[in-house]
């Protein structure tokens, strides 16, 4: 169950809170517009990360598609250098990573 805290805006995750097929393991960190947690894949048995957008901010639909594309943007990106994406959820707005 996602819960969130008003005064600080952080957020609190259920192991079985992440995305379809995806079991949250810990937070990994805060920012302004997201929240960042270490997770498993359970089908591929391999650790990611998945970056939520704050719930308060998912709640537009510009911040939601803003997010969603930069997310889209990013796995198009085929470099040494970059991040893998390998999946981006638009009903649970989030995109996991390498």
């Amino acid at each position: 169950m996602v819960q969130e805290r008003r005064d600080t805006g952080e957020v609190t995750r259920a192991r079985d809170d992440g995305p379809p097929g995806y079991a949250i393991v810990s937070r990994a960190g805060l920012g302004r517009r997201s929240q960042w947690y270490h997770a498993h894949q359970v089908r591929l048995g391999r650790s990611v990360a998945i970056k939520f957008l704050r719930p308060f901010l998912a709640e537009s639909p510009a911040f939601r598609e803003s997010f969603l594309a930069a997310g889209r943007q990013a796995a198009a990106i085929i470099h040494p250098a970059a991040l893998p994406i390998f999946n981006v959820f638009p009903k649970q707005p989030c995109i996991v990573m390498q």
